[in-house]
Parts: C-alpha cells; structure tokens; sequence
C-alpha cells in the first residue's frame, strides 16, 4: 500500500472499512502469493508424476514455518490418537 503504520493509524475508519471490504473482494498478501506457488507447484507435479499415484494437492507445497508444521503435526497425532482410543472403546 506504500504506507507506513503511523500513516495507516491516522485513517478515518471508513477509510479502512474501504480496504477490508477490497480484502475481502480480493485477497492481496504473503498468503495469497504462497497460494498461487502452490497451485503451479502441484500442477507441474501432477503432469510430471508416475501413472498411478496419488495426484499432489497445492496444500502439499504451501510454505509453512516451523512452529506451524509442528503444531499442525500435533494436532493430527492427537487427533489419531481420540480416533483410536474411540474405535477400541475405551
């Protein structure tokens, strides 16, 4: 936006009410951009993988920080650990 934080401070509110409502129409940022990575990513993946395998999805390339894999693999060992303890009915 070419704007410092103090600049940005100093808006009238509906000036940013302005930008969330473009937000929301258009998502701009880091995030975004890592998206888009992905999807080409994985399309060039796909065309490229064996006959037979499972095809790569744009989740598979998109950029996560340490602290954020490791806490997203904590949830999915904890999760299959409460479908385990269920399915043995305990």
């Amino acid at each position: 936006m070419g704007c410092t934080v103090i600049e940005i401070e100093q808006w009238p509110e509906w000036h940013i009410n302005e930008w969330r409502q473009f937000y929301s129409m258009r998502p701009f940022g880091a995030w975004r951009d890592n998206w888009h990575a992905a999807v080409i990513a994985s399309m060039i993946a796909n065309v490229n993988r064996k006959q037979g395998t499972a095809a790569y999805k744009p989740s598979d390339f998109f950029y996560k920080d340490a602290q954020t894999a490791q806490m997203e693999k904590d949830a999915e060992t904890i999760a299959w650990l409460d479908a385990k303890v269920k399915a043995d009915g305990r």
